[in-house]
């Protein structure tokens, strides 16, 4: 019988989503509806923060999904999770797809309270 080695152990998990006391609360301009239509390329994205243990520690990736291609259409990353890593993600998707209009995000519970993005009418 070989002998028994411990089990891996998973980095510790940390609390990244803290809203601000005074943020204001944002409208969820997707209404929730995350069915894909194919017609409706660039009109509805969503995003979502993923985090990646390495050996030099934890790397970001955020990333911006158009719900109706389910494609990734903008990323970023970084060693931190701030504000920034969103809005660059961001930055990527809109320089990358060039929407026409202003494409409603779904936000909720992310570091974005305070992105450029997030004030734009």
């Amino acid at each position: 019988m070989p002998p028994t080695t411990p089990a891996a152990q998973a980095p510790a998990r940390q609390r990244t989503t803290i809203p601000a006391p005074k943020a204001a609360i944002r409208p969820d301009l997707v209404l929730r509806d995350f069915q894909p239509n194919p017609a409706g390329a660039d009109t509805r994205w969503c995003g979502d923060i993923t985090y990646i243990p390495t050996d030099e520690g934890w790397l970001y990736l955020a990333t911006v999904i158009d719900i109706a291609t389910r494609r990734v259409v903008g990323w970023a990353t970084a060693d931190h999770l701030r504000t920034s890593l969103v809005s660059d993600a961001l930055t990527t998707a809109c320089r990358t797809r060039r929407p026409t209009e202003r494409v409603p995000t779904a936000a909720v519970n992310t570091p974005v309270t305070n992105s450029p993005h997030s004030r734009r009418s």
